[in-house]
């Protein structure tokens, strides 16, 4: 808009206003100049205009004769006289005073259509002249002269104005201002009258001293009102002015090189532009109010800077452009910040859910901002109802920001940590006197007691609060859950330990007594207690160890097993048989826990198989491991048949123990057990994972 209105002149009124309070303020009028003016006086006194050649002749060699240091005689001379010779004594006293400028006007060219051809003085008049120049005056677009074309171009030629060829002759030495261009320059007009005038009357007849001519520069013009020479001219110089007056004030700009020019247009624009971008700059730094302070500070800086400008630098920056995008910078960038006021208020209310009622409001904006008021109300409600809950929470709970800093505690963590509001997590952790065991996730308390660690995370990508992603962790006490699992491995130890060395022992001394009868119920007892510990010991050990994952061959597992029963076989007269082709098998698994399932699967089959039987071991690789043990005995009872891997039942007077064990480590190596059972014997077949799943590895 600035830059349209700039090449538009969209704004002269307001520009050429300011320029006119400009220019009017120009230096007091010179002394060097005197006005000889064709009044009312002298055209009563001498006659009706045109005057005579004769008189104008007198005029010339009167003011010669009182030592006029140069005439520009502003009047057009371009007709000859009907006597021809009034235009020879016109002609000889201008060639005497040597010192005589003489105008030319303008006229339509013949045959060609806005085209122009100068009207120079009479060739008797011209050839005795100092100089000639135009007498055009260009009316800006209110019809009010303020700039002096001090060229004029023609079909190539060039013209120069009356008054430089004036200062030209004057100050040979000093080029003319302006003399190398065409761009019309603004004049400083003084009051009209301000300079000294004198009637051409008195010239003529001799009445005017010499010395009110002496030295001085003169300036021949029509004055009187009804001669037409009148030209409207701001109203800082009188409003109305006549040609003459307006020569010397020309005169005087080109002495004191005063003109004001204008600033060329791509300086203009830069000055708008920059302007503009510190108006925008505060409107993003700034609060609307003082967003309208600077607006109306840089509406009003603009043309006083116009005006400093032009009375310092000479130079004229047309402010309406400017004033004018400013104008509408301000109501634009206004609607868009309520634009985007209203679609941020729009979304918010709908990520904050319907308001419980209708909101009320003026316009579109004062509802919304109803809205999101009435839906704020109902958040921080619903917010001291989660504080409620999270204080009323039976564990202690501290939410942390993604920097881990502390925001809120319950009481319960409170009572903990202290207020410890900023802190970091270690921080709150070290405050606590305790001790942080990261792998398992506990934090154990000087005092001795024991607090699990769970950390939630939310998720930073709903819209909500600009929190980014919140830490929230909760300390659950387990400090009577971890005295219980201390009593229970203690028990494991006093089970393992403590219990099978009786039994050990027993086993020892009846083997070597005498009675073979008593003695030999002893043994039976004992190796069955025995057992039952020892299964029972590995059944527990499995709730808490873990796995000791080893690259391994399942066929040497099996073989391994095998060569392990051989003496149990003999006893029976059985055999055990294993199946596979001598190509190992590998794969990720606990081989110590594998070969204890396979010693209790085969002894199970050799202890409840048919005499002389065989026992057969299966091995088969794919994408998993599946390993089968089959014997040929009469099967499991009707009532273990529908959960043969229960715990405690009975299997022809066994506890069922093995059977659990070999089931709980078949899971634990994240495997599966399926039992087939009938009369003609009892398979069992295990399938097995090449390797862990992540969470197991």
């Amino acid at each position: 808009m600035a830059w349209w209105a700039l090449f538009s002149q969209a704004t002269a009124g307001l520009d050429l206003r300011l320029l006119d309070h400009a220019a009017t303020h120009a230096s007091p009028p010179s002394d060097a100049l005197v006005i000889v003016g064709i009044d009312e006086r002298s055209l009563a006194t001498v006659g009706r205009w045109p005057w005579d050649r004769r008189q104008l002749a007198a005029l010339v060699d009167r003011l010669h004769a009182a030592g006029a240091r140069a005439v520009a005689l502003d009047v057009l001379l371009s007709e000859p006289s009907p006597d021809p010779a009034a235009d020879a004594a016109l002609g000889a006293a201008i060639a005497r005073a040597g010192n005589v400028v003489l105008p030319y006007g303008f006229t339509l060219a013949e045959g060609r259509s806005g085209a122009f051809t100068p009207l120079p003085p009479v060739p008797a008049l011209a050839r005795g002249a100092a100089g000639l120049g135009h007498v055009v005056l260009r009316p800006d677009g209110d019809g009010v002269v303020r700039r002096v074309p001090l060229q004029l171009t023609l079909d190539g030629t060039s013209y120069p104005h009356l008054q430089q060829v004036l200062f030209t002759r004057i100050a040979p030495a000093r080029p003319a201002p302006g003399a190398s261009g065409a761009e019309p320059a603004v004049v400083p007009l003084r009051p009209a009258g301000a300079y000294r005038s004198v009637p051409a009357s008195a010239v003529i007849d001799g009445s005017l001293p010499d010395e009110m001519v002496r030295g001085r520069i003169v300036l021949v013009g029509a004055t009187a009102a009804g001669l037409g020479d009148l030209y409207s001219v701001p109203a800082g110089a009188g409003g109305v002015m006549n040609g003459v007056e307006i020569q010397a004030n020309l005169y005087q700009a080109l002495a004191e090189n005063s003109f004001i020019r204008p600033l060329p247009t791509t300086w203009a624009a830069l000055v708008a532009a920059l302007v503009l971008l510190a108006l925008f700059a505060g409107f993003w730094r700034l609060s609307p109010r003082g967003s309208l302070v600077l607006a109306s500070l840089l509406a009003l800086a603009v043309p006083l800077a116009s005006l400093a400008l032009a009375g310092w630098a000479r130079l004229w920056l047309a402010p309406g452009p400017i004033v004018l995008a400013l104008a509408l910078a301000y109501p634009l960038w206004g609607w868009r910040r309520l634009d985007a006021v209203s679609a941020f208020l729009g979304a918010k209310a709908a990520v904050l859910g319907p308001p419980p009622a209708r909101a009320e409001g003026f316009d579109a904006l004062a509802r919304q901002v109803g809205q999101l008021d009435m839906l704020i109300d109902e958040v921080a409600g619903r917010r001291e109802f989660l504080q409620r809950v999270i204080d009323a929470a039976p564990d202690a709970l501290c939410v942390f920001d993604r920097d881990h800093r502390l925001l809120l505690l319950n009481p319960r963590a409170e009572t903990l940590f202290g207020r410890a509001t900023g802190a970091t997590l270690e921080t709150v952790l070290a405050g606590a006197g305790g001790r942080l065991d990261a792998a398992a996730g506990e934090l154990q308390l000087a005092d001795g007691r024991i607090f699990a660690l769970t950390e939630g995370i939310s998720d930073g990508h709903r819209p909500g609060p600009a929190l980014g992603e919140l830490h929230i962790l909760r300390l659950t006490e387990v400090t009577a859950i971890r005295r219980a699992e201390a009593e229970r491995r203690e028990m494991l130890e006093f089970l393992s330990h403590d219990m099978r060395g009786p039994q050990v022992a027993i086993l020892g001394l009846a083997e070597g007594a005498d009675a073979p009868g008593q003695l030999g119920r002893i043994r039976d007892h004992a190796r069955r207690t025995l057992d039952l510990a020892d299964t029972f010991v590995q059944l527990a050990r499995l709730d808490h160890a873990a796995p000791q994952w080893l690259t391994c061959d399942m066929a040497a597992l099996l073989d391994e097993a095998a060569d392990r029963a051989w003496t149990a076989a003999r006893a029976r007269g059985a055999k055990v048989e294993v199946g596979h082709d001598g190509e190992p098998v590998e794969l990720v698994s606990d081989p110590a826990l594998l070969a204890r399932l396979f010693d209790n699967l085969i002894g199970n089959a050799i202890k409840y198989g048919r005499d002389g039987g065989t026992v057969r071991l299966g091995l088969h690789a794919d994408e998993a491991i599946s390993v089968s043990v089959a014997d040929d005995g009469p099967g499991l009872p009707e009532s273990r048949r529908a959960d043969p891997f229960r715990r405690f039942g009975s299997t022809g007077g066994g506890a069922g123990l093995g059977l659990a064990f070999v089931a709980a480590a078949v899971a634990r190596l994240g495997g599966t057990v399926a039992c087939a059972s009938g009369p003609d014997g009892t398979s069992f077949t295990i399938r097995l994972p090449r390797a862990p799943a992540g969470d197991a590895a």
